[in-house]
């Protein structure tokens, strides 16, 4: 009975947080770069607001989010999303990364790890 009841927890702990993807990218030293956009999964493009959670700062540069509600194909349908954008220690060369927890409501959290090569 015990162990039904752990397997349970632990099954609905892993239906909470989806298992992300890991991204490449290539920047810049000192200069902001788009790293992904995260939409909302509704088909109509009406989100109520996302969350991230940096989980592993960079070593050598600054994150930020901020949300974005246009839409570049509709303009009578606005669409939220939320922008990240990545800037690396100014004179910096090498490599980085970052993990984030990104959620939406009423779905799973998705977790993604970066790995910057700064040129």
């Amino acid at each position: 009975m015990r162990s039904c009841a752990v397997a349970c927890i632990f099954l609905l702990a892993m239906t909470s947080i989806s298992h992300g993807r890991t991204f490449s990218r290539f920047a810049q030293s000192g200069v902001s770069r788009g790293m992904h956009t995260y939409h909302s999964f509704k088909a109509d493009c009406t989100g109520k607001g996302g969350v991230v959670k940096v989980l592993v700062k960079p070593k050598h540069g600054t994150i930020r989010h901020f949300t974005v509600t246009s839409n570049p194909y509709s303009l009578n349908h606005p669409c939220y999303r939320i922008e990240m954008e990545g800037t690396s220690t100014p004179g910096y060369r090498g490599s980085d990364s970052f993990k984030l927890e990104v959620s939406f409501p009423n779905q799973p959290a998705v977790v993604d790890e970066f790995f910057v090569d700064v040129k």
